[in-house]
């Protein structure tokens, strides 16, 4: 929907193993209820949403600094109906056991068990 194309083209650029991006989470923004099989965090928490591309497989994990981080990879940015293509805590690899295939990819950060904060994110090749 429009609502959520908006949401995703302000979200910031990530590049890979590039220097940790600034965030914030606060109350005023919870725009991503995506659903994650047996992950209570999924819910009515304030989100962050970034971007990043694949030019090719990689292993890449998302580093959060500052506050316990939750992440979700989405490939399409649908803010309530998104399959994840990953969700978990923030610095365990985002394809799961394999690599990420190439493609575009929105990442969206949360707090673990929800909250406000400021942190720092980056994406590593492992």
């Amino acid at each position: 929907g429009q609502c959520g194309d908006a949401l995703c083209e302000g979200a910031a650029a990530l590049q890979l193993d590039a220097a940790p991006v600034a965030g914030a989470l606060s109350f005023m923004r919870d725009q991503f209820q995506v659903g994650c099989p047996g992950e209570p965090n999924a819910g009515f928490s304030p989100d962050a949403v970034f971007r990043f591309v694949l030019d090719a497989p990689a292993s890449v994990a998302a580093v959060v600094d500052g506050l316990d981080g939750y992440v979700y990879v989405l490939a399409e940015c649908d803010p309530f109906n998104g399959a994840p293509v990953y969700c978990g805590p923030a610095g365990q690899p985002l394809g799961g056991a394999g690599p990420l295939p190439a493609g575009a990819y929105f990442l969206v950060v949360e707090r673990q068990g929800g909250g406000a904060g400021e942190f720092t994110l980056s994406l590593q090749t492992l």
